[in-house]
């Protein structure tokens, strides 16, 4: 399992695997919705 990842390798991983996401999200950060972070 990895705890950290760049974006460049989780977008290599989600294109070629079937991937198992965690949403870690607190109960009002999940009710805002998604936010785009740079």
């Amino acid at each position: 399992m990895e705890t950290s990842i760049s974006m460049a390798d989780f977008y290599g991983k989600y294109q070629n695997e079937n991937l198992e996401l965690i949403d870690v999200r607190e109960a009002h950060e999940f009710q805002a919705g998604p936010k785009n972070l740079p």
